[in-house]
């Protein structure tokens, strides 16, 4: 015969060690979708281009240019504080992680610039934080669309 304590304490612990997986599997599945983007900005540019010229582009440069065109194209770039960068360009949005796009210093225009790869599609967005101008490579095609804020500093 089992002794009376004896059932008594093994359901009391029993029905412990069940609310305690119970609580830990509720604590653990609280967590859900867990995302690394965060929600404070670090930098943001908006910029809006009137004029463009498209040319042709190769490994040496751009050559065989078109006449300056009037256009609209705006150009927004968000990055927080965890680098991950939220580019639109004309419309087209995309998430990048810091792996994924540069930062960098053209000593050349003394401004500093952000740029976005494509990879799938060979293409390359090069914005110049001064907000003067921005370039629009398609190395599969190539070409290359200039874009300027006043039509003359591309």
């Amino acid at each position: 015969m089992i002794p009376l304590f004896f059932l008594e304490r093994n359901i009391y612990f029993g029905s412990m060690r069940f609310l305690l997986v119970a609580f830990l599997l509720m604590a653990l599945c609280s967590c859900g979708d867990l995302e690394p983007v965060s929600s404070e900005l670090k930098e943001s540019y908006r910029f809006y281009y009137g004029y463009s010229i498209s040319c042709r582009n190769d490994s040496f440069g751009s050559f065989d240019c078109d006449d300056i065109q009037l256009t609209s194209m705006r150009v927004s770039i968000e990055i927080d504080d965890i680098n991950y960068a939220y580019a639109c360009f004309g419309g087209h949005c995309e998430t990048y992680d810091p792996f994924e796009y540069g930062y960098g210093h053209d000593p050349n225009r003394n401004a500093y610039y952000y740029q976005f790869e494509n990879d799938f599609d060979e293409t390359t967005w090069t914005v110049y934080t001064d907000g003067i101008s921005a370039i629009f490579e398609d190395n599969r095609n190539g070409y290359a669309v200039y874009y300027s804020v006043d039509g003359e500093n591309f």
